[in-house]
């Protein structure tokens, strides 16, 4: 069925929801402004001058979907321009969180959460105290803020900003070239994490000090030759499933790998961090 042609003022006001690695939302204002001031001019849409458009993905953006269907309507299409480094994700599944995946990595370049096989689970996210990691719809699900005292750690809350418990350094304590925190919920260790090779070996372990998790540095060619660039991944296999609060804490402890375990070699500064099940 055909729909009734959009007046100027119904395109200006048109609104979108929001998504995790949506349209950036300034590039479809600003469109929609110059589509509404060519209707006001007497085109129909089958008569503007804009009939297809390529519009950047941000983390943050309107979602992709809501945004194409008025732009069909207007007869423009559109394309997606991922303008990010890093991996390009694939769909979010149904039902699936970051906080329930068997596999879990950060894409830093794009701030995308995504599971092994690069379907996307979420987002990180900067904030006025810190990082937020939220679900593809945009929810918060896990705050993470820099302790109150300089280089102490970080707290991790839940979505309403309630303490869930602490990611706490103790790296003065280990000595240099290795850095060591410890998990801590109230006053409790429940866990760890650390490093044991000058950097490039990290792993997570439970009260009793066994493993739970191993994050290995391995390098990722940002292009198809090496010269246009390499960054390092950091893998995260994950031995067992863990229950609360223990997975939220090393869910955020694999999140601030770069904060946590900054490389130590090569790379431009970037990592991305997963969690997996081991087998």
């Amino acid at each position: 069925m055909d729909h009734p042609e959009l007046t100027a003022d119904e395109v200006r006001r048109a609104s979108f929801r929001s998504q995790i690695g949506g349209f950036a939302k300034r590039p479809v204002r600003d469109l929609l402004a110059r589509v509404a001031v060519e209707i006001e001019a007497g085109r129909s849409p089958a008569q503007l001058t804009v009939t297809s458009v390529e519009l950047p993905v941000k983390l943050r953006g309107y979602r992709i979907d809501d945004v194409t269907d008025l732009l069909t309507r207007l007869g423009i299409t559109v394309q997606a321009d991922p303008g990010l480094r890093g991996v390009n994700p694939k769909p979010a599944r149904p039902g699936v969180s970051p906080l329930t995946s068997p596999t879990l990595m950060r894409d830093n370049f794009s701030g995308h959460v995504l599971d092994a096989d690069d379907s996307l689970l979420g987002g990180v996210r900067g904030s006025s105290k810190g990082q937020v990691l939220d679900d593809p719809e945009g929810r918060t699900l896990l705050q993470m803020r820099p302790s109150t005292k300089k280089g102490d750690g970080w707290v991790v809350a839940d979505a309403a900003g309630a303490e869930i418990g602490r990611i706490v350094n103790q790296s003065r304590a280990v000595g240099p070239n290795r850095r060591r925190y410890d998990l801590q919920a109230g006053a409790t260790v429940i866990g760890r994490c650390g490093t044991r090779v000058l950097g490039n070996l990290m792993f997570i372990e439970d009260e009793a000090g066994t493993e739970i998790a191993v994050g290995k540095h391995r390098e990722r060619l940002l292009g198809e030759r090496r010269k246009d660039g390499v960054f390092l991944d950091t893998v995260w296999t994950l031995h067992q499933p863990l229950g609360e609060p223990l997975r939220s804490l090393a869910v955020c402890a694999v999140l601030l790998t770069e904060s946590l375990f900054p490389p130590s070699t090569g790379g431009d500064g970037g990592t991305a961090a997963s969690v997996g099940t081991g087998q």
